[in-house]
């Protein structure tokens, strides 16, 4: 039960790898950027179609390898670029950086927003907040891996966040039995 988000996640490293190189083969790195965003809006897409519709469960959902690809695939389609612009030695430039790092703010700011007022059984939660807490992670992730990070990426490396950031799937995975047993 608390190790369903390893399954998806499992799942996901064993198809993706064979897909990229398949992708690699037939169109090089656009191909697997492209096919990493498409499949990203594709799975963001049924997430909030099925969840509009109510096709399936709200957990069936929550856990389903397919909703939760959105965030992987985003994820790889930023890994892509990224590995792109390194190769070309290409920098973000300072005013991009600049956005970039608003951006960031926006997306800590959503994010905890959403922490606060989105529950888990809501089905506001997957016919938008899925995609959004995907696109704002990603946003985050781009800000952290800059050369040069921002305040914001200063801010979440406090110690303490640092600290809880490694103890983060511990804590996750104690979290569902004690809130059973407390209730």
């Amino acid at each position: 039960r608390r190790t369903w988000s390893l399954s998806v996640e499992e799942q996901f490293y064993l198809v993706w790898p064979l897909a990229r190189v398949a992708l690699l083969a037939r169109g090089g790195t656009k191909a697997v950027r492209s096919a990493a965003i498409g499949g990203a809006i594709a799975a963001g897409g049924l997430t909030i179609v099925f969840a509009h519709f109510g096709t399936f469960s709200l957990n069936a959902l929550y856990l389903s390898t397919i909703t939760r690809s959105t965030g992987l695939l985003a994820g790889a389609a930023l890994a892509t670029w990224q590995h792109q612009m390194a190769k070309r030695r290409t920098r973000l430039s300072r005013q991009s950086s600049t956005a970039l790092e608003a951006a960031a703010a926006v997306a800590a700011v959503v994010l905890t927003a959403m922490v606060i007022t989105v529950g888990v059984s809501e089905t506001r939660l997957y016919t938008w907040g899925l995609a959004v807490s995907a696109l704002c992670g990603l946003t985050l992730v781009a800000a952290a891996s800059q050369p040069n990070p921002g305040p914001v990426v200063r801010c979440l490396h406090a110690p303490p966040l640092v600290h809880l950031g490694a103890i983060s799937y511990g804590v996750y995975l104690w979290s569902w039995p004690i809130m059973q047993m407390v209730n």
